[in-house]
């Protein structure tokens, strides 16, 4: 039946969602934040546990992949970039970024 209980439903699941939006903004900040400020191992955790809840942004994305990049971690940086590039297409900083690893990588044709 249309309309069958809706004036006892609440906005339960819209407030959960704006909640975890909201957690996830901090996360994001926060690892940026540590990051710019060069603290990279608390900017690592911030990074890892935003990906682990399998949560994705290309920001984050991106950055791990240069922090793993600072770290000698070429092959998993690449990962992460490329899937930052993957979540945004039209994220420029991201192939930036993947050149700047193939380059360390050694790949000068992929870096092109």
């Amino acid at each position: 039946m249309k309309g069958f209980g809706e004036k006892h439903k609440t906005p339960k699941k819209k407030n959960i969602d704006k909640n975890q939006k909201k957690i996830n903004a901090q996360i994001i900040n926060t690892a940026l934040k540590y990051h710019s400020e060069g603290n990279f191992l608390e900017a690592k955790k911030y990074y890892e546990s935003f990906i682990n809840q399998g949560l994705k942004d290309e920001r984050i994305f991106s950055n791990y992949g240069i922090l793993l990049k600072d770290l000698g971690k070429l092959q998993e940086a690449e990962l992460f970039t490329q899937k930052a590039i993957k979540v945004n297409p039209n994220f420029a900083m991201a192939y930036y970024n993947l050149g700047s690893i193939q380059k360390a990588r050694l790949n000068l044709k992929g870096a092109e």
